[in-house]
C-alpha cells in the first residue's frame, strides 16, 4: 500500500514538472531544445557519435545513404501533411496553446527580381492567414511577425523562433492529440491511394 502511494506521488510530481521547450529554424536548419531546471537537452540536431565507424565503413555507408535518399518521401508532401494536421490538433485542445515567444521573419529574395516580388506577394498572403490562425488557436506572450523583400540577395531568408513552458502532462496531451490526427491523416491517404490503384487496375 505504501509503495503504491509513493509511486502515485512520484508520477504526480513528474506530470506537473514544468519543462521549457525552445526551438528555431535558421539558415535551413532546425534546432530544438528541452530544459528541466538547470538541465538543457539538445533534441535537434542529433549528435553524430559514430563518425569514426562511418569512416571505416565509408564504402558501405555511401551505398546505404544513396538507398535511403531514394526511399525518402517528398519533403513538400510531408510539410503539407503537417500543415493540415496542426490546426486539427490545436482544435482538439480544450484551450488555446500558450507560447511565451514566437518570432517569424521572412525576407523574400530570388535571382530574378520579378520572382522575388511574386514570392513577397505570396508571403504577404501567408502572413494574412497566420495572424487570425494565431489569434484563434494560440495565446502568445511575445509575438513578432515580419516580412520583407531584398533584391540584393538570391535566396530567401527565413527565421523562426519559439519558446514555451509546459508541464509534462500537457506535453503528453498535445503529443497524443497530434499522433491521433497524424494516424487519421495517414489512414485517409492510404485509403485514397488504394482506391486510385484499384481504378488504375480496372482501367
Amino acid at each position: 500500500m505504501l509503495a503504491a502511494f509513493i509511486t502515485i506521488i512520484i508520477i504526480t510530481v513528474v506530470l506537473i514538472t514544468p519543462l521549457g521547450i525552445s526551438g528555431r529554424y535558421d539558415e535551413g536548419k532546425f534546432f530544438l531544445f528541452a530544459r528541466a531546471g538547470p538541465l538543457r537537452i539538445t533534441v535537434l540536431p542529433k549528435r553524430d557519435r559514430d563518425n569514426k565507424k562511418e569512416k571505416k565503413k565509408s564504402g558501405k555507408k555511401k551505398k546505404k545513404k544513396t538507398d535511403e535518399k531514394e526511399k525518402k518521401p517528398d519533403n513538400k508532401n510531408r510539410i503539407r501533411t503537417l500543415i493540415k494536421i496542426i490546426p486539427k490538433t490545436l482544435g482538439r485542445l480544450k484551450q488555446k496553446l500558450s507560447i511565451d515567444v514566437l518570432k517569424i521573419y521572412w525576407t523574400a529574395a530570388a535571382e530574378d527580381p520579378f520572382d522575388a516580388a511574386m514570392q513577397f506577394g505570396r508571403v504577404s498572403e501567408i502572413e494574412g492567414i497566420i495572424a487570425p490562425f494565431a489569434d484563434k488557436y494560440l495565446k502568445v506572450g511575445t509575438w513578432d511577425l515580419k516580412t520583407n523583400i531584398n533584391f540584393a540577395i538570391s535566396k530567401p531568408v527565413i527565421y523562426v523562433e519559439f519558446k514555451a513552458t509546459y508541464q509534462v502532462w500537457e506535453i503528453l496531451y498535445i503529443a497524443g492529440a497530434f499522433v491521433t490526427e497524424y494516424l487519421i491523416m495517414i489512414s485517409k491517404l492510404r485509403r485514397e491511394h488504394a482506391e486510385t490503384e484499384r481504378k488504375n487496375e480496372n482501367g
